[in-house]
C-alpha cells in the first residue's frame, strides 16, 4: 500500500474517532428529560451523568500518555471507542440511577483515552500538515456533536439512543483497528516550566460554560414547548460552521482578541435569549457566536507557553473538570428557579469567561 493511501486510510480512521467523540458527548443533555421520566430523580441530580462523565475523561487524559507508552498507538486507538461502547450498554440497560451514573463514568474514560490518543496520533502522523488536519478533524468532531442531539430526539427514550452509540464505537473501533502502519507514540520529555495556571482557570470556566449549555439548553427549551433536541444539535452545528466561515480572518485578529469577542457576543444572546419568540434559535446564535473560542484558547495558550506536552495536558485536564463541575451547579439552579434560569445562568457564566480573559495579563500571561 502506498504512502499516499496509508494517510488516506489513517485520516479517514481520525475523523470517524473525531465524530464519535463528538456525538458521544452531546447525548446527555437531550435524553435528560427521558432519564428523569424513567428513573423519577430531580433536575440538579443529572447534572451527575454530566460530571461522571467529564471526570471519567478527566482521568484517562491524565493516564493517556502513560498508556500510549506502554500499549502503542495500534492498541490504544481502539481501547477507546469500545470503553465507549461498553459504558453505552451500560447506561441503556441501566437498572438504577446509580447504575446510569457509573456507565457514564466508562464512556467518560474512553471519550478520554479516545480524544487523546487521536490528538497525539494526529499531530505524529500529519507534522508537515498538522493545522490542515486538525481541523478536519475538529469539524469531523463538530458534524458528531451536531448529529447526537438528532439521535437522541429522533429514537426517544434511553435504551435505543445508547445502543444506537454502541454500535457505532463499536464500528470506530474496528476502523481504528485496521489502520496501518502506524508511526510509533512520541517519546514523553520532561520539564520544569511552570504550569500554564492562567489558562488553565480560562480553560475550566470556558469548557464549563460550553458544556453547560449544550446539555441543559435542551431541557430548557423542552420546558418552553421547544423541541429542544434540534436546536441543541444547532447549537453544535453553528460551532462547526462557524470555525468554517471564520478561519479566513483568523490571520486578522489576534486569538486573545478573538476569544474575548466571542465570549462577550455569546453572553448578549444569551442574555437576550429569555426574550427571543425562537428561543432555540438563540442557542443556534450562541454557537455561531462560541465557535473561534476553544481553538482561539488553544493558540492563545500554546503561543505564550508553547505546544509541549505537559501544558496542553493540564489544560484538558482543567477542561475536563470545567465540564464535570459547572453543569451541576446549573441544574441546582434549575431545581431552585426553574428551567428558565438557565439562560441566565449561562449569561454570568459568559461574562465571567470574559472578564476572566481580560484578566490573563495580570495572571502573568501576555495577550
Amino acid at each position: 500500500m502506498s504512502a499516499p493511501d496509508v494517510a488516506r486510510r489513517l485520516l479517514f480512521a481520525l475523523l470517524a474517532g473525531g465524530a464519535l467523540v463528538g456525538l458521544v458527548q452531546t447525548t446527555y443533555g437531550p435524553a435528560f428529560p427521558a432519564f428523569e421520566a424513567r428513573y423519577g430523580v430531580a433536575p440538579g441530580v443529572l447534572g451527575l451523568v454530566v460530571g461522571a462523565h467529564f471526570l471519567g475523561n478527566l482521568l484517562a487524559t491524565a493516564a493517556a500518555p502513560a498508556l500510549l507508552s506502554r500499549l502503542g498507538f495500534a492498541r490504544a486507538l481502539p481501547a477507546g471507542p469500545l470503553l465507549m461502547a461498553a459504558g453505552a450498554v451500560g447506561i441503556a440497560l441501566a437498572p438504577g440511577f446509580g447504575a446510569l451514573v457509573l456507565a457514564a463514568g466508562v464512556v467518560g474514560l474512553g471519550f478520554g483515552l479516545a480524544n487523546t490518543t487521536q490528538l497525539v496520533l494526529t499531530g505524529v502522523a500529519f507534522a508537515e500538515r498538522r493545522f490542515w488536519a486538525f481541523n478536519l478533524e475538529s469539524a469531523a468532531f463538530g458534524l458528531g456533536s451536531m448529529l447526537g442531539p438528532w439521535l437522541v430526539g429522533g429514537l426517544g427514550g434511553v435504551a435505543a439512543p445508547f445502543l444506537v452509540v454502541a454500535l457505532l464505537a463499536l464500528s470506530v473501533a474496528a476502523v481504528l483497528r485496521r489502520v496501518p502502519a502506524l508511526p510509533e507514540p512520541p517519546r514523553e520529555r520532561g520539564s520544569g516550566g511552570r504550569l500554564p495556571l492562567g489558562f488553565m482557570g480560562l480553560f475550566f470556566l470556558y469548557v464549563g460554560l460550553e458544556a453547560s449549555a449544550g446539555h441543559w439548553g435542551a431541557y430548557h427549551l423542552d420546558a418552553v414547548g421547544e423541541l429542544g433536541a434540534f436546536w441543541i444539535g444547532l447549537y453544535w452545528g453553528f460551532q462547526t460552521l462557524g470555525r468554517f466561515l471564520l478561519a479566513p480572518f483568523t490571520r486578522r485578529i489576534s486569538e486573545a482578541a478573538s476569544f474575548r469577542a466571542a465570549l462577550l457576543v455569546a453572553a448578549a444572546v444569551f442574555l437576550v435569549l429569555p426574550r427571543l419568540t425562537a428561543p432555540g434559535l438563540g442557542y443556534a446564535l450562541a454557537g455561531f457566536a462560541l465557535a473561534p473560542a476553544f481553538p482561539a484558547a488553544m493558540a492563545w495558550a500554546q503561543g505564550v507557553h508553547g505546544p509541549g506536552g505537559r501544558a496542553t495536558a493540564w489544560l484538558l485536564i482543567a477542561a475536563a473538570l470545567g465540564g464535570a463541575v459547572f453543569p451541576p451547579l446549573l441544574g441546582v439552579l434549575v431545581e431552585g428557579f426553574g428551567p428558565r434560569a438557565v439562560p441566565l445562568g449561562l449569561f454570568v457564566l459568559a461574562l465571567s469567561v470574559f472578564f476572566y480573559a481580560l484578566r490573563i495579563r495580570s495572571l502573568g500571561s501576555r495577550p
